[in-house]
């Protein structure tokens, strides 16, 4: 179990414990805590590495047993921030390259300890020349001779040839040195060992030369595609907990099936690879990133989310009465937790009652005694029983925050912007 934590949650996941605990759910909160991992962010070091393992020590709690300070994701050297204007939306990322495919990039190309910069162009190439490139095309290749030379069904062979073999110890390297990476959250160590692995075992593909010992030696074929199979099944294995539905359809192409629960890395430590394989056509694993593809979905996002322009003429326009008034009274609505009740006072047009969901933005007496800007001729509305007879402008940025809309200076109550 991992738990992951904001400087924010300190105590109020504190208040959340006890009542769990005084309700007979403790077997559920012994499942989850104590966390194996609790991963923060450098930042809040202090919060998560002194007061909370303090506040859990006072309650008589375990302390997580390991803590991840991971750093941060930067754009072009800089923090990724709403404030810079650098974020990247996942959503985005995830409609034009898969969430897979994205959880495997920041595993291996950001190093969980240290900071590391992202761009698009990174996550491109690495799609491109790991994950299509590499693994995905080295399984269609073994699939597509395979069906091609009638060699789909292979039983567990009793002896390797010297090459296989080889291949078969590198594999069992390649897990001891993935696991301790993995156990050391050194994702993108772990990574980087297991494409090492994937590039041996392209090499002995291409340096075995299938397509042509099919057509000389069809038991050497045979076994040329079972030691590739065994290698792409060791690594669907290690893989899964990176991209587990890719994983899934790649055994699936070999022949089996991922149970839940399975202890799938011990047994590779000493895989003697005696397995049956039927291996399947299954749909092309990774797509290789067309150029432009986020700019393209990101372009479509921003005319969604673009209003079509609707032009008024100048007639339209002056029918409008904005008129600057000053707030004199401000309550709440009852049963709302949006709407103040406002007394405006519009001078020599006298005073109206209107109506603002701004009280999630302001207190009463942040607006008793402003001046704002009023469309002064909207048809009366009634709201929460009260009719508002009128509409206080605002700007919002951003972040959703709201200011209100006023003048530089200020001038006498009832004047019409014009």
């Amino acid at each position: 179990t991992a738990i992951v934590g904001r400087a924010g949650d300190v105590i109020p996941d504190i208040i959340k414990v006890l009542p769990e605990l005084r309700t007979g759910k403790e077997k559920e909160f012994k499942q989850w805590w104590p966390a194996n991992l609790h991963v923060l962010g450098k930042d809040i070091v202090r919060f998560h590495a002194v007061y909370w393992p303090a506040f859990l020590m006072a309650l008589g709690l375990e302390l997580p047993k390991k803590l991840l300070v991971h750093g941060w994701i930067k754009v072009d050297d800089k923090k990724m921030s709403k404030s810079f204007g650098n974020v990247v939306d996942p959503d985005l990322l995830a409609d034009s390259f898969g969430v897979e495919p994205i959880r495997y990039y920041l595993l291996r190309q950001i190093p969980v300890n240290q900071d590391g910069n992202f761009s698009i162009a990174d996550v491109e190439h690495r799609i491109a020349a790991d994950l299509a490139g590499s693994l995905g095309n080295l399984l269609n290749r073994m699939i597509v001779l395979a069906v091609q030379n009638d060699s789909t069904e292979l039983s567990a062979l009793k002896k390797w040839s010297s090459e296989s073999e080889d291949l078969r110890k590198a594999g069992q390297r390649l897990i001891a040195e993935y696991a301790h990476y993995m156990n050391g959250s050194l994702y993108h160590q772990a990574l980087a060992s297991l494409w090492e692995f994937i590039g041996y075992v392209n090499a002995y593909f291409h340096n075995q030369e299938p397509w042509r010992v099919a057509k000389q030696d069809k038991e050497k074929f045979r076994e040329i595609i079972a030691a590739t199979a065994s290698s792409l099944r060791m690594i669907a294995y290690a893989l899964w907990p990176v991209m587990p539905k890719k994983m899934e359809a790649l055994l699936y192409a070999l022949g089996f099936k991922l149970l839940a629960g399975e202890d799938t890395i011990t047994p590779l430590f000493t895989d003697s690879w005696n397995h049956t394989f039927v291996l399947r056509r299954v749909p092309v694993l990774f797509e290789k990133p067309e150029p432009g593809a986020y700019e393209s979905v990101l372009e479509e996002k921003e005319k969604e989310g673009t209003p079509v322009q609707e032009d008024i003429s100048i007639d339209d326009l002056v029918k409008v009465q904005l008129i600057v008034g000053t707030i004199e009274a401000c309550e709440d609505i009852e049963k709302s937790d949006k709407l103040y009740k406002m007394m405006v006072d519009f001078g020599k047009l006298g005073k109206r009652t209107i109506l603002a969901g701004v009280k999630l933005h302001f207190s009463p007496e942040e607006l008793i005694g402003q001046q704002g800007i009023f469309v002064f001729n909207l048809a009366p509305r009634k709201m929460m029983g009260v009719e508002s007879q009128g509409m206080m402008l605002m700007a919002e940025d951003a972040d959703g925050k709201l200011s209100r809309a006023t003048i530089a200076i200020p001038v006498p109550n009832g004047t019409r912007l014009r």
